[in-house]
């Protein structure tokens, strides 16, 4: 068997191994239990590792460039859910991502100065531009949720 991907991220490894599987593609996920026993050196024993068949490993890697494209990404699957984009106020794109930098200053103030700061929410960057902006949900996560279960309902 050979490693097809890593991460550091348990989600991350089991969404991609459930993946691979659907698309018939035998794949394990490795050292999920020995990494989560000692979650402080998951970096030094390399993360979760996501491995697959000596003959499969071409179809894997194609099949996992097509899903860091964002080709399976929710709205490309099922228009009909209303769900709440981020749109990038200088370009109009949504191909927009949470800017973790707040957040990381936040932390490192909170850390070393022992100020709790709040006021970091909801700030992006634009995928197309690298406008950093920031930008307030239209609704609720409820209301989304209502809207998902409406939609699938309808289905």
């Amino acid at each position: 068997m050979i490693r097809v991907f890593r991460t550091l991220d348990l989600l991350e490894a089991e969404i991609v191994t459930q993946l691979l599987r659907e698309n018939e593609l035998d794949a394990q996920l490795f050292d999920v239990g020995f990494v989560r026993q000692d979650w402080f050196g998951a970096i030094a024993y390399g993360g979760y590792r996501v491995v697959v068949q000596q003959e499969d490993f071409s179809g894997a890697r194609a099949l996992l460039e097509r899903w860091q494209a964002g080709e399976f990404d929710i709205e490309q699957v099922n228009e009909s859910i209303a769900i709440d984009r981020v749109v990038c106020p200088s370009c109009g794109s949504v191909h927009t991502m949470e800017n973790p930098w707040p957040r990381r200053i936040r932390f490192l103030v909170i850390a070393l100065l022992k100020l709790p700061i709040g006021g970091f929410r909801w700030h992006y960057r634009c995928k197309d531009c690298d406008c950093h902006f920031r930008a307030f949900p239209e609704c609720s996560h409820a209301e989304l949720a209502r809207r998902v279960d409406a939609a699938s309902a309808e289905s």
